[in-house]
């Protein structure tokens, strides 16, 4: 997703120019319907966004952009929604949050391993740590160590590991990345898409040796 010029009022999404509010859901933009939220316009002075309107509820975490200055009001029950529903929420301008998904789209990086001068795992900064030391810092995380935002309790595996006990922890961590280790060093990093990957895989491959079997005589 390619993002072009922003003014107030306007923004432009891979060539094309949207002189209203937008939501993006999974690649698709669409119009935010505000009337829910209307009838809370006079308590914030602005229309709000509020649990009433269409949220992209889908994801693991949700970016909000509150405009060039950032004047758009979020309720405390939206907050409440993203907690509940255990999605990390970051309310920002819209121009930082433009940076963010830009940034994000073009590495294609979810998490990054922090080690030691003696090449040891000693934490790892994912795009959760980011969002949360954007959320507190701003803009300053940019200058942030990365011993300040990674995350320290690192879940590990070791090559021998099996698929099944991969994706078992991933599911009950809710983590997308699982460091390898090997005699006390990194050796790699599996995430959740490679652990998809493999596993289709797998089910191919068991559904040819079936389709085998049947045609067999």
């Amino acid at each position: 997703m390619d993002f072009g010029k922003f003014h107030f009022g306007s923004i432009e999404i891979d060539g094309v120019s949207y002189e209203h509010d937008v939501v993006i859901d999974r690649g698709k933009v669409r119009k935010r319907k505000k009337k829910p939220s209307r009838k809370f316009r006079e308590e914030f002075g602005h229309t709000p966004l509020s649990s009433g309107e269409k949220i992209p509820w889908k994801c693991r975490r949700l970016i909000i952009g509150t405009g060039r200055y950032g004047s758009l009001p979020v309720m405390n029950e939206v907050k409440f929604q993203a907690r509940t529903r255990k999605i990390t929420l970051l309310i920002i301008p819209t121009d930082q949050a433009i940076r963010t998904l830009a940034q994000e789209a073009k590495n294609r990086i979810g998490a990054v391993p922090v080690i030691n001068e003696e090449g040891q795992l000693v934490g790892i900064i994912s795009e959760r740590d980011i969002i949360r030391g954007m959320s507190e810092y701003a803009d300053a995380v940019l200058t942030l160590p990365a011993e300040q935002l990674m995350t320290r309790d690192v879940k590990t595996c070791s090559s021998e590991d099996q698929l099944v006990d991969l994706m078992e922890v991933m599911t009950l961590q809710r983590i997308r990345h699982l460091p390898v280790i090997e005699n006390g060093a990194l050796h790699g990093i599996v995430s959740i898409g490679d652990v998809v990957k493999q596993r289709l895989e797998e089910v191919q491959s068991e559904a040819e040796e079936l389709r085998r079997y049947i045609r067999s005589p």
